[in-house]
């Protein structure tokens, strides 16, 4: 790591609350849902954005999917065609 990124990470922590010892923080964070009845702030960029001060936020990443079926077929039939056409060992020409 770099020491100017060092520095930045260090700092961001000093701004956070103090660290403590694992184990006397211990089951004393919880996953805290949205709050239906509390105030929400909603946002439009592309999808809607909601967020709710406290609340637990997930991200999921859904890439299993992503390339449609018969461009992956296309693409590793593609591969076994050039991998046929270079064996290994590779040179950095290749």
């Amino acid at each position: 790591m770099s020491d100017a990124l060092e520095n930045v990470f260090r700092l961001s922590q000093s701004e956070a609350e103090p660290q403590r010892n694992p184990a006397e923080t211990a089951g004393t964070h919880s996953l805290k849902p949205l709050d239906k009845s509390a105030p929400i702030t909603k946002t439009r960029r592309i999808l809607p954005h909601w967020s709710q001060d406290g609340c637990t936020y997930f991200v999921t990443f859904r890439l299993a999917d992503s390339v449609a079926a018969p461009i992956w077929k296309k693409w590793k039939e593609q591969r076994a065609a050039w991998t046929a056409m270079h064996p290994k060992p590779w040179d950095s020409e290749t």
